[in-house]
């Protein structure tokens, strides 16, 4: 089976219509990040396993650089677990167009 009929079928059907209900649309590697690391959806409201120090921020996972500066990525805004409206890159809380 190929990786887009295994996100449209089985287990992460119910992981991406989770997803959906509760306004979160994260990308195909996000929902894989989820369900390799048996995370579940939460309500709105910070994850607890989002990083609350700086320490906790593991580059890659977290966060990546851009010229300098940080750009944050969909599981940490998954983490987050809310839409800080500052247009980021990465935010899951905005259907992002398809391509």
């Amino acid at each position: 089976m190929n990786q887009q009929k295994d996100l449209e079928e089985g287990p992460w059907l119910a992981l991406r219509k989770a997803c959906t209900l509760r306004g979160i649309f994260p990308s195909e590697a996000t929902l894989r990040l989820l369900w390799e690391n048996n995370l579940e959806v939460t309500e709105k409201g910070t994850h607890p396993q989002f990083p609350v120090s700086p320490g906790d921020l593991k580059e890659g996972m977290h966060f990546y650089l851009v010229g300098g500066r940080w750009v944050f990525t969909e599981y940490y805004h998954l983490l987050r677990g809310y839409c800080c409206n500052n247009n980021c890159r990465h935010c899951v809380y905005v259907e992002q167009p398809k391509h």
